[in-house]
């Protein structure tokens, strides 16, 4: 039985073997069919599959670890063809029409990307800009003041000297605006006249130098230490004002135009300190960073604050005037030899100042509509009837020393008794 098996097993073996290629079975592309091959178990208990194989119909899972050189679904072998049916649609974003494309409607590419040095457009919603002046105005008058920081009503602006935490004084807020050049400074001219022009401004690193300002370079940024910044130097601006009329609300306003810092520095062998006017600054640049920043209002009240905006807006400043805009371009000081000429002089336009505002509508004590009488007619009434009851005490007492002449004689008085005695009969 065991030769006969094994005759029959060599016989089958001799005629598969003999069959033509042909009639041999061709292996199933699983591919083309569409059909799955079951999975291929592992022989001796050991897996054939090799690392970066992928199963046929497989999803790739993100993270899945595909070393280099496996081949992934879909890829194109080198030099072939791209078919029309392998090409992926390029997604395009959906824009509205008006706008390109990364722009909110209503906005430009302009507008979204700030410059070096300049507040987006947020900022500036956020910051109620006040209007400008207009320039078409009928009446207008430039002034500029001398701020002495060491009054009272222009304390806020000096301390603290040195920074506590977010609170500064004035000069020290500047001074980091400027270096981080989010505000433009201008030229302090031999002249006294400002020029807002992109020749007159001035470089920060020239002016560090030239006023011996300590500073350091790092990773070619300029760094100041804020015991290096002279705060506590700079003790008077000068500050430059418009005083106009507006036609169009008919309304006066004030409005600050210019700032100047001036650092008061003693010399080697000291006596009196010499002024250095630093640059000048333009308040409209100024004006949206002030609004973060508040002052000190009273040295009682603790809690009187305000921002820096509010507190020139509502012109709570004092100074002495030192310069007006006039056709022979001088200066107090150039016609005004004397100090005592200096301060009626500087009387004389405040005054203008204050009577050009109140006379603007006319005089408030004129007579309304009611009829009411103005004390000011009242008062001539007044003094009118004083002459006029002087002139009867007089008469009274001509009267009364006539009377008492006439009544030393008994008839004189008995006759005025009898007069007396009749009028109470006729009442």
């Amino acid at each position: 039985m065991i030769c006969l098996s094994f005759i029959i097993f060599h016989l089958s073996f001799s005629e598969a073997s003999a069959q033509p290629a042909s009639r041999r079975k061709k292996p199933v592309n699983t591919e083309e069919s569409g059909v799955v091959s079951p999975e291929v178990k592992p022989v001796n208990g050991k897996d054939d599959k090799k690392p970066g194989d992928i199963k046929p119909g497989a999803d790739i899972k993100p993270g899945a670890d595909v070393k280099p050189g496996d081949k992934k679904p879909g890829d194109k072998k080198p030099g072939e063809d791209v078919t029309p049916s392998d090409r992926k649609p390029a997604v395009r974003p959906v824009t509205r029409p008006g706008t390109r494309p990364g722009t909110r409607p209503g906005t430009t590419p302009e507008q979204t990307r700030p410059r070096q040095g300049q507040l987006t457009q947020r900022a500036r919603m956020m910051f109620p800009t006040a209007l400008d002046m207009p320039e078409d105005v009928v009446w207008r008058r430039d002034i500029y003041r001398e701020l002495d920081l060491t009054k009272d009503a222009n304390g806020g602006l000096y301390y603290p000297v040195q920074p506590v935490g977010r609170e500064m004084n004035l000069f020290t807020y500047i001074f980091k605006l400027v270096q981080n050049g989010y505000v433009p400074a201008y030229e302090y001219r031999l002249d006294g006249n400002e020029v807002f022009t992109d020749s007159a401004k001035v470089d920060f690193k020239t002016l560090l130098s030239d006023h011996s300002i300590f500073y350091e370079e790092r990773d070619g940024k300029i760094h100041v230490d804020n015991s290096d910044i002279p705060s506590s130097e700079v003790t008077m601006y000068y500050l430059k004002e418009c005083a106009y009329y507006d036609q169009g609300n008919s309304t006066f306003h004030r409005k600050v135009l210019a700032l100047c810092p001036i650092m008061l520095r003693e010399g080697d062998f000291g006596g009196d300190a010499t002024k250095y006017p630093l640059f000048w600054v333009k308040y409209s640049d100024l004006e949206p960073f002030l609004s973060r920043q508040t002052v000190m209002t009273s040295s009682l009240n603790n809690a009187a604050t305000m921002s820096m905006s509010d507190y020139f807006t509502l012109t709570k400043y004092s100074g002495k005037i030192y310069k007006t805009n006039n056709m022979l371009g001088r200066t107090l000081a150039q016609y005004c030899p004397t100090d005592s000429l200096m301060a009626q002089e500087q009387e004389r336009i405040e005054k203008e100042l204050t009577d050009f505002e109140s006379g603007l509508f006319g005089s408030s004590l004129k007579n309304d509509s009611t009829g009411v009488a103005d004390s000011t007619e009242v008062a001539p009434a007044a003094a009118d009837l004083k002459p006029a009851k002087a002139t009867k005490k007089k008469k009274r007492t001509r009267r009364e020393r006539a009377s008492r002449n006439s009544g030393s004689s008994p008839a004189s008085s008995s006759g005025s008794a009898a007069r007396v005695s009749v009028r109470r009969q006729r009442h």
